[in-house]
């Protein structure tokens, strides 16, 4: 199976486990990824980059220094000073995980999310598992051809411009 097939692949899926999106930071180092892709409504990618909530959203503090995954369900109101959680739940974000993985000098991790009730754990493995393959896929980026680092950057523009279907 191409790459190109095996990232749409986990793509899709993703889009299946969370009706009401899910952003990736791909291959992370030195606070900036090579790859961000967003799916959330176009309203809570706007709240969330206009308020600068990115520095002080709890799942995404917790990914930077640990592995595995979490359910947002499990923060604690104590640690989240902009109510990040609960202003995503205004925009039908009620149920989420986070999930992180760490290489050797970077790290990928994932928010995901659902309106209708809480990942089970099985789910949370299998977003867990995919954020993994995905990491390992961007990882190799050195050896990819070009045209395939420029459909993933044409891919991650499309997904974050609202338009979740993929083509």
């Amino acid at each position: 199976m191409s790459t190109k097939t095996v990232i749409h692949t986990i793509m899709e899926r993703l889009s299946i486990l969370c009706p009401e999106g899910y952003a990736l930071g791909l291959n992370i180092s030195l606070h900036s990824p090579r790859f961000l892709i967003q799916t959330y409504a176009r309203s809570w990618a706007e709240e969330y980059a206009r308020e600068g909530l990115l520095v002080f959203d709890p799942t995404v503090i917790w990914a930077v220094s640990s592995t595995g995954w979490k359910r947002w369900s499990e923060f604690s109101e104590d640690h989240d000073n902009k109510n990040t959680l609960k202003r995503a739940a205004s925009h039908g974000l009620h149920y989420g995980v986070v999930a992180s993985v760490h290489g050797s000098d970077n790290h990928s991790l994932g928010g995901f999310a659902r309106s209708d009730r809480e990942f089970t754990n099985g789910e949370c493995d299998e977003l867990l598992e995919l954020l993994s393959r995905i990491h390992e896929i961007t990882d190799a980026l050195e050896q990819m051809p070009d045209e395939m680092i420029t459909s993933l950057r044409e891919l991650s523009v499309r997904l974050s411009r609202s338009d979740q279907q993929l083509h």
